[in-house]
């Protein structure tokens, strides 16, 4: 199907920079939070955790740096195809959303996300327009926050289409989605329990992590332009 085949190419060529700089700059982070369980115990080599924390540094660089993972997203994915392929991922997340309306237990994760989404296409849509104008070098001091609420409203989308799928098997499976029946479900069946997961995993990402997302969009589309604007004598530089 060369439909299929195209659709599946503007995937790919939008999730590259994300896969290689988002995840990497998200492993790290959830690593260093991995060692904080140790408490006093500290950076331990006794433990699988300091060897993914060292692992997990390494590969912010093993693709090129995630800074260029971040302008190639900016510089090259956004205009792709005329901008085709970063709309098509748009109208995914869109696709996820509209199957997720009318879900009983999950309809507030898909109000969030829809709001996520629809900043982002606008954000997008903004910052392709700054690379094509004399505004260029000011896209590209916003590459990484860019990568970053990307990468986040794609958790989020993600997280979403997983509770969509998990929420009706839950109530299937327990015959309600009341708390105590499904942790009274959960403890002898394992179905129940995954499922009963990714809605809370959900929950939490949307919820908790997603908003702090904003605040990088609103600096994005303000483009505030003093790295651009600073001296180089301000430096103190001789």
């Amino acid at each position: 199907d060369e439909q299929l085949k195209t659709d599946t190419g503007y995937l790919i060529e939008v999730l590259t920079p994300l896969v290689k700089g988002y995840v990497t700059d998200r492993s790290i982070e959830v690593c260093s939070h991995g060692v904080q369980v140790y408490g006093g115990y500290g950076y331990i080599s006794e433990f699988p955790v300091e060897q993914l924390m060292r692992d997990s540094r390494i590969s912010m660089i093993y693709e090129g740096t995630n800074g260029i993972q971040a302008m190639d997203l900016i510089g090259r994915k956004l205009s792709m195809n005329n901008g085709e392929s970063f709309q098509y991922f748009i109208d995914r997340m869109k696709e996820t959303i509209e199957n997720a309306k009318g879900i009983i237990g999950i309809e507030n994760l898909v109000e969030k996300v829809n709001h996520a989404v629809t900043r982002l296409e606008t954000l997008a849509r903004q910052i392709r327009q700054r690379t094509r104008s004399k505004k260029v070098f000011n896209a590209y001091t916003f590459a990484h926050p860019f990568l970053e609420v990307t990468g986040d409203v794609t958790f989020a989308w993600m997280h979403l289409w997983r509770a969509s799928v998990a929420a009706p098997k839950l109530a299937k499976k327990v015959g309600s989605l009341d708390k105590d029946a499904i942790a009274a479900k959960a403890l002898k069946n394992k179905d129940a329990a995954f499922y009963a997961g990714q809605i809370e995993s959900a929950k939490f990402f949307i919820n908790t992590l997603l908003p702090s997302s904003y605040g990088k969009m609103d600096a994005i589309a303000e483009g505030d332009s003093s790295v651009e604007d600073i001296l180089d004598v301000s430096f103190g530089s001789k």
